[in-house]
């Protein structure tokens, strides 16, 4: 048994029993593995998907890590891997989480890694829809700002009457147009009465 060893355990081993021998490499090895499990189990919970990263590669690396940590002895049962993994999960994966729980879903870790792909590609499938609804709601708003800011007033040519003749002044109601005179108008001019019963065959209808 002593030619199979290394040197350095050869060196411990030389003046042992081969009963002493069996128990001292017993609990060399059972420290090792001990530290082997704790290393795993570190690496599992100090595992975390960070937000925007693939959810798949990140489930595969859990999975292979309590496998991994099935081989020493330390096996966990599909719902308690399922919850290792809900657990290195970000916020964004909240809504996933609180159906799968609310639902009492049973899945082994294969399934759970399809289940997770599945919302990964909805949830961005929906963030890009969302994002192409806003960008073209941004382009239609600046078109008609551009629309607005085209939009002049009228022209001369708009302002003029129709037929092409030129706008006459608007005379005041109370300024008589045949002596201008304010105070009456032309119809209850005394001076226009005058002159005009003075004419002979003009006609009183004038107004």
């Amino acid at each position: 048994m002593l030619a199979a060893m290394s040197m350095e355990l050869q060196r411990q081993h030389d003046r042992m029993s081969a009963f002493e021998m069996l128990e001292h490499l017993k609990s060399l090895f059972d420290s090792e593995s001990q530290t082997l499990e704790y290393e795993l189990l570190t690496d599992i919970f100090k595992c975390r998907l960070q937000e925007g990263g693939n959810v798949s590669e990140h489930v595969l690396k859990m999975i292979g890590l309590i496998e991994r940590v099935a081989t020493t002895g330390i096996k966990f049962e599909d719902r308690v891997s399922a919850a290792i993994i809900l657990y290195s999960l970000p916020s964004s994966f909240t809504n996933f989480i609180v159906n799968y729980n609310l639902n009492k879903t049973k899945a082994t870790m294969s399934e759970l890694h399809n289940m997770l792909k599945s919302y990964e590609a909805s949830t961005s499938k929906g963030k890009t829809v969302l994002m192409v609804s806003s960008n073209a709601k941004s382009r239609s708003k600046n078109k008609n700002k551009q629309k607005k800011k085209g939009k002049v007033g009228p022209t001369p040519t708009a302002l003029k009457p129709k037929g092409g003749g030129h706008m006459k002044p608007k005379v005041a109601k109370d300024v008589c147009l045949y002596c201008k005179e304010k105070g009456h108008w032309k119809r209850d001019c005394e001076l226009y009465k005058a002159n005009l019963a003075k004419a002979p065959g003009a006609s009183s209808s004038e107004a």
